[in-house]
Formats: structure tokens, C-alpha cells, sequence
């Protein structure tokens, strides 16, 4: 990175590690290698000496205001956070690039309290570009801004860094379980998140799911990463309820993990029964990896995934067991599905954003 860097990106790397802070690792390294200048500004407070550490509204505004950036590309989820950027944007005519990694500031313009969402209008309708992750998300956009122009849609995938298959060692306790569930899936989460009422992640459904398998399949495990606990008591409930289930020993919860690479290529296949969804990270690395992915119809899914119904454990429990009585067919299937990434085109929004 050079010494004035035109570009400046605002988000959150890990840890925790999630959807969209390893997106912007991913980024952040990408573009390192490539050359290309810019800055990055961490809400997540970064030990990362090239980083500016901006976990708090002040150190983020004066990061703002105080250097000549000409592009800013916020991938802020934080309707707040977003408007303050664009706001600061706006007053400085600096060019500004949002991308969308899910519905929920589009949700906020639409059902937002008057004052929230009049502004958050204004942001984003000033945008020069904004980036969403998939058609639901692109719909609505062009529902919010007069020119389509201006938006596009791209997968928020990134091929992992060579570094992160060996960033972290499987460790003995991890190493036997595998060896003792054959048959293991994996699956990624938040404690906590809540959608229309319900777990975001739905862990009932994979347990009683898992519950279900290992009645004729007595290998069958689960693996499931989290990245995070928004809610004390929600993580509470998921392991009591591992607990109840008699689970104790064929799912086993990791929270606070690093790069989950590495265990994923040992698992069956990768499982993602969410409500609603952006674009998931995991899939798309599970299936550039050659991993069969089953995922809920919550929203449009990659090409190469086995689709049940949203909330539905007798769906789930069909797919799973379609999966494994034909594995070969569908693991050569995904090996031949080709995974899209976003380097290029969002390498391409800069150059032209900086042009502009």
C-alpha cells in the first residue's frame, strides 16, 4: 500500500470469524498481492498495524474526515453506521460504494421508523455504486434507486489464501471425533440471531435432523462452527438442547474457531438450513472445495447445492439421505460446478469508481 491510498474500505475482519469479516480478509489480501493501494478501516478495533482501528464513532468519523480518500466502500450492516459514512460521504463529495451482504438496510428503507428510513434513502440513493449478493437483495435495490446503473450483483466469494488450510491444526479432540463419525457433516452459525421469531440458524431442525440419521446411520455426526453469541441465553438453549437430544457425543459445538477449511474437506458434506440468507460464504467455499452443500430454499442458492424446504426437518432428513445413497454422483457433480468470485468485477468497481 502506498503512502495516500484513494480507496477506503470500512468494515470488519476477524476475529470473529463470519460471513463478511472473511470476505474482507480475503479482500484486504487480494488486493495487497495485486498492489493496489488502499486503506482499511477495522469496526472491530484490528491489532493489524496497517489497519485503522476504528471500534468506536469517534475514531470512525475522524478516519473519514481526515484523509483524502476519493472512493469509500462501506460494508457496514449497521443502518446507523452506514448513514454516518455516507452522510460524511456526501458532505466531503467523496464517491461512495455499499455493498448489500443482505436484506436488511433495504428492509430498514422499507419498514424503518420515518426519520431512519428517510435518511438511509438518501445514503444509499447517492451511492455511486451499490453491490448486492443476490437477485432478491438486486430486486429491491432497483426498487430503491431510480438508475440500475449503478447497481450490481455479485457473489460475495472469495477463494481462500493459501494460509488459511494451514492456519490452524486440527486438534486431537477434533481429530477423534471425526474418526469416530464417518458419516460427518458441518454447518456454520450465530447463538442468537433471530429471524420472524425463529433461530436464524435453525439448530433444532439439525439436531432433530441428526437424531433422525443416526437411526440407520450410527456414524453420523455434526460439526457445527460459530462465529459468534449475540445472546447468552439462545446459546444456553442450543446446548441444552444437545443435551435433551442425547447428543452430546455426535455433535460437537466449536465457538470462537479459526479457519474452518481444513475440516470441512474431511465432512460429508456442508449443511446450511438458514430462514433467510445473503449470499453464505461457506457454501460457495464448501462447493469451490468439492463439497456437496444442502442447503434451504430461503433464498436462491448457488448451482451445485441440494435444495430442501425452508424449516422443514422431514425435507432436510430426505435430502441427507439422498446424498449419501448416491455420494459419488453428487460429489462429482459439484466438482464440475463452477463457483463464481467477486476479485475482478469489485477490482473492476474500483478502477472505474476512481476514474469517475
Amino acid at each position: 500500500m502506498n503512502s495516500s491510498p484513494k480507496l477506503l474500505i470500512v468494515g470488519r475482519v476477524p476475529p470473529p470469524y463470519g460471513g463478511v469479516s472473511v470476505h474482507l480478509y480475503r479482500l484486504t489480501e487480494y488486493l495487497k498481492m495485486a498492489g493496489f493501494p488502499f486503506q482499511f478501516c477495522d469496526l472491530s478495533g484490528s491489532s493489524n498495524s496497517n489497519f485503522i482501528n476504528c471500534n468506536n464513532l469517534f475514531r470512525l468519523t475522524w478516519a473519514l474526515i481526515a484523509r483524502r480518500y476519493s472512493v469509500v466502500h462501506c460494508h457496514a450492516s449497521n443502518p446507523l453506521l452506514v448513514i454516518l459514512i455516507g452522510l460524511v460521504s456526501a458532505l466531503l463529495n467523496r464517491k461512495a460504494i455499499y455493498t448489500l451482504h443482505g436484506e436488511g438496510n433495504l428492509l430498514t428503507c422499507e419498514n424503518g421508523s420515518f426519520p431512519l428510513k428517510t435518511v438511509l434513502r438518501f445514503v444509499l440513493r447517492r451511492a455511486t455504486r451499490i453491490i448486492t449478493i443476490n437477485s432478491n437483495c438486486y430486486t429491491r435495490a432497483c426498487q430503491l434507486v431510480s438508475s440500475s446503473d449503478k447497481i450490481l450483483q455479485m457473489p460475495a466469494y472469495l477463494p481462500p489464501t493459501p494460509s488459511e488450510f494451514i492456519s490452524q491444526p486440527i486438534s486431537d479432540r477434533i481429530e477423534e471425533f471425526l474418526l469416530e463419525h464417518s458419516v460427518c457433516f458441518a454447518s456454520q452459525g450465530t447463538f442468537g440471531n433471530k429471524y420472524q421469531g425463529l433461530d436464524l440458524y435453525r439448530f433444532d431442525l439439525m439436531a432433530e435432523a441428526l437424531l433422525k440419521l443416526r437411526e440407520t446411520v450410527s456414524t453420523a455426526g455434526l460439526i457445527s462452527f460459530i462465529s459468534q453469541t449475540l445472546d447468552p441465553a439462545a446459546r444456553d438453549e442450543v446446548f441444552g438442547l444437545r443435551q435433551k437430544m442425547g447428543l452430546d457425543h455426535h455433535w460437537l459445538i466449536l465457538e470462537n474457531f479459526g479457519s474452518a477449511l481444513p475440516i470441512y474437506l474431511r465432512c460429508k458434506a456442508f449443511i446450511r438450513p438458514t430462514m433467510s440468507d445473503g449470499d453464505s460464504l461457506s457454501i460457495r467455499e464448501c462447493l469451490d472445495l468439492g463439497i456437496p452443500v444442502i442447503a434451504s430454499d430461503a433464498v436462491p442458492r448457488p448451482d451445485g447445492c441440494i435444495i430442501f424446504k425452508t424449516g422443514d426437518v422431514h425435507s432436510l432428513h430426505t435430502s441427507i439421505l439422498s446424498l449419501l445413497t448416491d455420494y459419488k454422483y453428487f460429489n462429482a457433480q459439484v466438482k464440475k460446478t463452477k463457483t463464481d468470485n467477486c476479485y475482478q468485477p469489485l477490482l473492476k468497481c474500483y478502477i472505474d469508481c476512481l476514474a469517475i
